[in-house]
């Protein structure tokens, strides 16, 4: 991290980041309280629940792949704890980089967040 960086922007930085580690829960706090108001964390906390959705379809992916594979094998159970967290990945990816950089523009993810957490200033400049 930035040697500049001040108390306030380390912590909204690290409220950013849970929100990618902890998705849902985080995000939808930040959008129901005072939070809400600071333009980074809002920024942040529409991305990490578009990102949720992405997590939850892949962990999915993998419960049913490890189920199938486990129907041939069940050696495959030893990989089992492993292979469950690699949905997980990208998500303490993006954590790392909003906390030690301030942006993370996840591929897809900032484009679809952008299209549906419009702001009503957004929505009126248009």
């Amino acid at each position: 991290m930035d040697k500049r960086t001040t108390d306030e922007e380390r912590q909204k930085r690290l409220v950013a980041a849970l929100a990618y580690l902890f998705t849902p829960l985080i995000p939808f706090l930040i959008l129901v309280t005072d939070m809400r108001r600071d333009a980074f964390l809002r920024l942040h906390a529409s991305r990490a629940l578009v990102s949720a959705v992405v997590v939850v379809v892949g962990l999915a992916l993998v419960i049913y792949g490890m189920a199938q594979l486990l129907r041939d094998d069940f050696l495959w159970f030893i990989l089992l704890p492993i292979v469950v967290l690699v949905p997980f990945i990208p998500a303490c990816i993006w954590a790392r980089r909003v906390y030690l950089y301030g942006d993370v523009r996840p591929p897809g993810i900032t484009q679809l967040a952008n299209r549906l957490f419009r702001t009503r200033s957004d929505v009126a400049s248009r």
